[in-house]
């Protein structure tokens, strides 16, 4: 069986498209421009720029998609699949979500049109650096195991599908050194990717 049999191709279907908001649409954008910085692209909701492209902000939405054999999905169509560790597109670190949309998304590529597969996640928060020192499980870094503070940053993330590293488990953690409710974050990575 070859690895297209095993994957959603990111090709649009007749799934109706919608919109989606600013600030998706503006991390979408930042997001591309990192990686394909020969065309500029810009969100339609601020003043046009010069030299930029106006970026398509209709996508059509996904429940769930699979990558490498495996199944990913949003959080209202079942959390245990929308627990994932991903690396952040800018910085290369690895962080721990949840996802909350999936979305399909085409552009005007060269020489021809892109379609891609897009995640809005939501990010746990990390610990700060005095709390880190009381983590237990940083001592044993094979274990692929830490904590984060129980509660997600402020604003969500845009990634690409490429970007998410395996499914994560989570449960709610107490520390009597760490005041703050805890998060335990368990890789369920088989494939090594964490540590390339």
């Amino acid at each position: 069986m070859g690895a297209e049999s095993r994957d959603d191709p990111p090709i649009p279907d007749e799934t109706p498209f919608c919109p989606i908001d600013d600030s998706v649409c503006a991390s979408l954008a930042q997001h591309i421009n990192h990686s394909s910085p020969s065309i500029q692209f810009q969100s339609p909701y601020y003043p046009v720029q010069q030299g930029s492209i106006i970026l398509e902000s209709r996508v059509q939405d996904r429940k769930g998609v699979k990558s490498n054999g495996v199944v990913f999905a949003t959080r209202k169509k079942h959390v245990g699949n929308s627990h994932i560790l991903f690396r952040a597109f800018a910085t290369r670190a690895i962080r721990a979500g949840c996802i909350e949309h999936i979305f399909l998304h085409s552009r005007e590529g060269r020489p021809d049109q892109i379609s891609e597969f897009f995640l809005v996640v939501k990010v746990y928060r990390e610990l700060s650096e005095g709390d880190t020192a009381h983590d237990p499980y940083r001592r044993y870094p094979l274990l692929d195991t830490r904590l984060c503070y129980d509660e997600f940053e402020r604003l969500s993330v845009v990634i690409k599908l490429k970007d998410v590293i395996s499914h994560a488990a989570s449960c709610p953690y107490k520390m009597e050194t760490i005041a703050s409710p805890l998060r335990v974050i368990l890789s369920l990575d088989w494939s090594g990717n964490l540590h390339d």
